[in-house]
């Protein structure tokens, strides 16, 4: 994975906040497969944030969440000395109308919309209740979520035809 070009992540948790909550899984996922694993089963935490130090470009939908808690559980160096890309992001660059109506900035609506089917119906599983869940459905919504945020990514940066576009999108994303 830390060779691919592109990595998408997702991560799961108990919370909105790292303060509070904890990362159930996280899920990495490049063009070939997706990987995803529960996160405190396994002691993995200076593995994973080597990994994620030396792996290219990292893209996650709604960056700003999985930033403030890899900042919170593996440094600030994650953040600001790595390369970030956001599928929101993206999608908000091509139509900024989205901003009125937050909703069509979902992954759930803009893999409807780019790719074609709704993606959380696969899962069948109460996202406001993952720490409810039995981990064998929050590991596959996680890999799902993962995956098809690789996906989305590929084709919104397709559509983002006109380079100074995609260049303002890269500079606000990385000052972000």
């Amino acid at each position: 994975l830390e060779q691919s070009e592109y990595i998408s992540i997702d991560i799961e948790t108990t919370s909105l906040s790292p303060y509070i909550g904890k990362i159930i899984s996280i899920a990495i996922a490049n063009d070939d497969f997706s990987i995803v694993f529960p996160y405190e089963l396994f002691d993995i935490k200076d593995r994973l944030r080597e990994f994620l130090l030396n792996s290219k470009i990292k893209l996650c939908h709604n960056i700003r969440f999985e930033l403030e808690w890899f900042n919170y559980y593996f440094g600030s160096e994650i953040v600001w000395e790595t390369q970030w890309e956001d599928t929101m992001l993206l999608a908000y660059t091509l139509d900024e109308r989205t901003s009125k109506n937050v909703s069509m900035l979902m992954l759930d609506t803009l893999v409807r919309i780019y790719l074609g089917f709704y993606l959380k119906s696969l899962s069948n599983i109460n996202r406001k209740k993952l720490k409810d869940e039995k981990l064998e459905k929050v590991l596959k919504y996680n890999a799902l979520d993962a995956k098809y945020t690789l996906q989305l990514y590929y084709k919104l940066k397709n559509e983002l035809t006109d380079e100074d576009i995609y260049r303002l999108n890269k500079r606000y994303d990385s000052n972000f």
